[in-house]
């Protein structure tokens, strides 16, 4: 028998939160933990309608406590964000209308392998973002 995969799974709401393990938890790949037993999640599923700073700070707390893969499900995902959410090291990012269970179930073990799995329009935009603030930032500095 594989070992399934603990996932802390953090919502705003508690309508998100049902539903979100509610497609996880008949998954074999995947265990969703209580709040209680945190410390042993390898992911933090954290879903949200927008990245704001609640969502933002939500993330820097998981951080803090020593969850070191972090996917986000969000309603909506703006360019601007993009940089902010990586830079907090969230390796999933996953539109809600693409919340599948099976979708998930990927994206999850990707962050848990060390993977990241953005969808592929916005991995352009991350990567143009990142290429804008190389030249504008760190190469007038000679970095």
């Amino acid at each position: 028998m594989m070992e399934r995969l603990p996932v802390l799974l953090h919502a705003r709401d508690p309508i998100s939160y049902a539903g979100i393990k509610g497609q996880l938890a008949p998954r074999p790949e995947v265990r969703i933990v209580s709040n209680d037993e945190w410390q042993s999640a390898q992911v933090a599923l954290v879903v949200t309608d927008r990245i704001d700073e609640t969502a933002i700070r939500a993330l820097r707390g998981l951080r803090a406590r020593g969850i070191n893969r972090l996917v986000i499900i969000a309603t909506q995902i703006e360019e601007s964000e993009l940089v902010a959410v990586v830079e907090i090291g969230v390796a999933g990012l996953v539109r809600r209308a693409e919340a599948t269970a099976e979708h998930l179930v990927t994206v999850l073990k990707s962050a848990a392998a060390g993977d990241g799995a953005v969808p592929p329009d916005l991995l352009g935009r991350l990567l143009n973002q990142v290429g804008q603030l190389q030249r504008q930032v760190l190469g007038p500095r000679g970095v």
